[in-house]
């Protein structure tokens, strides 16, 4: 099977490794699968998770009625990763030893059964909380 060239794939791969692929998916109307709601926090820098936790704290400390479950939980994510890291370089290993091998094996999981957003961010903050006690 050979993609088509102009289905987009290298836009979407581009968009999976800068962490940015909900926003590509919902720009193209796209669904947003319960996994994706790992790829900002497991791919973005320092700043981008910083933005993103500070940008969710507009709203006083309570979430936005009107923003997307993907939005909220990637801001929960965030604020895990950006308040279990002392250094950017805390971030970086907390996302190659958790984040990204956390992605793919929920990736794969899901292949075989529905997973919720719920249940992502549950893996993902007990995985990153363990990270930060031993650290």
């Amino acid at each position: 099977m050979t993609p088509a060239r102009d289905a987009g794939l290298g836009d979407e791969v581009e968009a999976f490794l800068h962490g940015c692929l909900v926003e590509h998916l919902v720009s193209g109307g796209r669904p947003v699968p319960a996994w994706a709601v790992l790829n900002k926090p497991a791919h973005a820098d320092l700043d981008e998770l910083t933005e993103l936790v500070t940008a969710g704290d507009a709203a006083g400390g309570q979430p936005d009625p009107a923003e997307p479950a993907w939005l909220q939980a990637q801001r929960a994510l965030a604020a895990a990763v950006v308040t279990g890291a002392s250094a950017p370089v805390d971030i970086s290993a907390m996302q190659r030893a958790v984040l990204v091998p956390l992605e793919l094996w929920v990736i794969q999981r899901t292949r075989s059964g529905p997973a919720t957003s719920r249940w992502v961010v549950e893996l993902a903050l007990d995985a990153v909380t363990v990270l930060s006690s031993t650290a």
